[in-house]
């Protein structure tokens, strides 16, 4: 897996952004288990996967969601088409 979308009842633009980046060649998973946010951030640093994006309400609202590396911590900004 390449990244690891988390959506917080936002799943429409959840699955928008990973078709996006399937598009883009990458491995995405979104997480539908329910479980928080930060379990869901454990999960994907013991699972390798490499970045992480959350989406909820306000990255819905904003049209922009923070990607982040889960090797180095830093964020990006990726904004919605």
């Amino acid at each position: 897996m390449d990244y690891l979308i988390i959506p917080v009842q936002e799943m429409e633009e959840s699955f928008r952004m990973a078709r996006v980046l399937r598009q883009e060649g990458n491995r995405v998973e979104v997480d539908m288990s329910g479980r928080s946010v930060r379990k869901s951030m454990d999960y994907a640093d013991k699972a390798g996967i490499p970045f992480v994006a959350v989406i909820g309400e306000r990255e819905v609202s904003n049209r922009i969601c923070m990607v982040k590396d889960m090797k180095t911590g830093k964020q990006t900004e990726w904004v919605f088409k």
